[in-house]
C-alpha cells in the first residue's frame, strides 16, 4: 500500500513551484504526498492578498481529505503569518476540526525549529518586499519571547510566481550576506525558493545551523508522524 508509513495532504499556494518538489525529493520511503493547490484572491495589496489565504486553505484540506491524509501542512510562510502572533495555531486548529486530520503550518513549523534549535538571535532571508519581511520579524519576535532577528535581508521579488526562479546559488548568497556574527542561526524564508541544495554547504561554510520553510515544515511533518528526521540536510534534523 502506497503512503504505508504515513500520508501527507500538502496546501500550497496556487503559484509555488518549488514545495512540492522539495518534499518528495526528501521524504522517506514509505510516504506520500498529495498536494491540493490554494488560489488566492487578486489584489494589489500583498498583506491583502495573503490575508485571504484563509478561505481556501479551509476549501483545500477539505479537497485533499480524499486520500485519508495522517497529516495536513499548509506549506506557505507568509500566509501562516500574516495576520500575527498566533494566527498559525488558529488557522491549523480550523483545519483540524473541519477534516480530522491534525494539521501544522510552516510558521508554526518555524517556530518550533527556532525552539528546538535553543537559539535567541536569528539572521533571516526573505525573497518578499519590506513590508511582509517586517511582519514576518514581528512575527517570531511576538511568539517566542527573548527572540530577536539581528539582521534581516530582502530579495524583494514582486509576484509569487517568481519566487520559484530564484537559483540556489542566489540562495546561498542571500543567507551568506544575511549572516551576521552575533547570529546564532540562519533562517530562508518562503516555501517557494529552492534552499534545500545550499542548506549543508551554507552551515559548514558559515559554522552555524541553516534551516528553510520547507526543510522546517517537513521537519515538523515527520516529527509528527513519528518518522525519522535524520536523512533531511541541516543540523536542525540531526539534533537529538
Amino acid at each position: 500500500m502506497l503512503g504505508w508509513r504515513g500520508r501527507i495532504g500538502l496546501l500550497v499556494p496556487a503559484t509555488n513551484t518549488v514545495a512540492e518538489r522539495e518534499f518528495w525529493k526528501l521524504i522517506p520511503e514509505g510516504l506520500t504526498v498529495s498536494t491540493a493547490r490554494v488560489v488566492s484572491i487578486v489584489a494589489e495589496d500583498e498583506v491583502e492578498r495573503l490575508a485571504a489565504y484563509k478561505t481556501q486553505v479551509i476549501k483545500a484540506a477539505q479537497e485533499v481529505t480524499h486520500v485519508n491524509p495522517d497529516i495536513i501542512a499548509w506549506t506557505c510562510t507568509s500566509g501562516s503569518f500574516i495576520t500575527g502572533a498566533g494566527y498559525d495555531i488558529e488557522l491549523a486548529r480550523e483545519v483540524t476540526q473541519l477534516v480530522g486530520a491534525p494539521a501544522v503550518t510552516t510558521s508554526t513549523a518555524v517556530l518550533e525549529a527556532i525552539r528546538q534549535l535553543g537559539i535567541s538571535r536569528l539572521a533571516m532571508g526573505t525573497p518578499y518586499r519590506d513590508s511582509v519581511t517586517e511582519i514576518e520579524r514581528r512575527f517570531l519576535e511576538e511568539s517566542i519571547d527573548g527572540l530577536k532577528v539581528v539582521n534581516t535581508v530582502n530579495l524583494s521579488v514582486l509576484g509569487p510566481s517568481k519566487r520559484g526562479l530564484i537559483l540556489p546559488e542566489r540562495v546561498y548568497q542571500l543567507g551568506r550576506e544575511v549572516d551576521t556574527p552575533d547570529a546564532e542561526a540562519v533562517f530562508l524564508s518562503c516555501t517557494d525558493v529552492r534552499t534545500i541544495e545550499v542548506l549543508d554547504c551554507l552551515e559548514a561554510d558559515l559554522g552555524k545551523p541553516v534551516f528553510s520553510s520547507n526543510q522546517a515544515t517537513l521537519w515538523a511533518v515527520l516529527q509528527r508522524l513519528g518518522v525519522s528526521t535524520r536523512s533531511l540536510p541541516g543540523l536542525l534534523c540531526k539534533s537529538p
